[in-house]
């Protein structure tokens, strides 16, 4: 935050996260810039406006293509990929979508219409004005080095209710003409860097510095929940075969072997609805 309260700026670097991410999904080549590029939207927006909550983006295309994003509070992150089913170059047309739970339990939804013309930058700047009434400059970037590997980082930089016109033409001239994230991205890549290239001239105080990681919420518990929702009849074919399970977590990729003993507490607890799942 500059000392004169104009400017709050977040600036994120998320190393080998979205790489991580890519590879657990297998995604296609084609969508992989595009996802990494959405993890860091996730995580922009996140510290924009609910540092303490998971927000999820979500981006959709004409060509069916899915991809969603979730950005943990306390710096993990993951995503999910459905390539869709037609072939061909991936469309920039598609739907933008930022989703949270407000304090007071309710689901805040925000999209954007997403069009050949606007990337992801420009639709995280669009959504923080029409679903947040936040102005604010947004810049996220990808590099691919020479040996394949993908850096990808971004910054927003939000204009307060205590700008001056003076101060707000001076920074939309800096931004205009920043050229810095290549080089930023090529280099050590740190967001304090970063921070003092757009900050440039304004004295400031760094508020707080985070890791950020690939992390997914799922669990044998919460594998065990989703698997209770299977009508009764197929928890009892699951047990009459008198094997386990073997789940997968759609989004890390990691598995979860179940029981016959865990299937069939479901299907007691299919029962008698006042006997929760162990």
């Amino acid at each position: 935050m500059t000392q004169d309260g104009q400017f709050r700026v977040i600036a994120v670097s998320l190393g080998d996260t979205a790489a991580v991410a890519a590879e657990r999904q297998e995604a296609p080549e084609d969508l992989v810039d595009r996802l990494a590029q959405l993890m860091c939207a996730g995580v922009l927006l996140r510290e924009t406006v609910q540092p303490t909550n998971r927000v999820q983006v979500i981006f959709r295309d004409t060509h069916g293509h899915r991809l969603v994003t979730d950005a943990m509070p306390e710096g993990s992150n993951r995503s999910i990929v459905d390539p869709g089913n037609e072939s061909g170059p991936t469309p920039k047309e598609g739907i933008f979508q930022v989703a949270y739970t407000l304090r007071n339990g309710e689901l805040h939804q925000g999209i954007v219409a997403v069009a050949d013309d606007i990337d992801v930058s420009r639709a995280v700047m669009r959504y923080l004005q029409a679903s947040e009434q936040i102005a604010a400059f947004v810049q996220i970037e990808t590099r691919i080095d020479s040996d394949g590997a993908r850096t990808v980082g971004g910054f927003v930089v939000q204009v307060t209710p205590e700008v001056t016109h003076e101060g707000l033409a001076a920074m939309t001239t800096h931004l205009e003409t920043f050229t810095g994230m290549p080089g930023w991205l090529a280099g050590e890549h740190h967001p304090a860097l970063l921070i003092d290239e757009l900050l440039w001239g304004h004295e400031y105080t760094l508020l707080s510095d985070a890791d950020l990681c690939f992390g997914c919420t799922c669990s044998q518990e919460r594998m065990l929940i989703g698997l209770s929702t299977l009508p009764k009849s197929e928890i009892g074919e699951i047990l009459a075969e008198g094997k386990g399970l073997e789940l997968d977590c759609n989004a890390c990729g990691q598995k979860y072997q179940v029981s016959t003993d865990e299937v069939a507490t479901l299907l007691l607890a299919e029962s008698d609805p006042e006997t929760p799942p162990n």
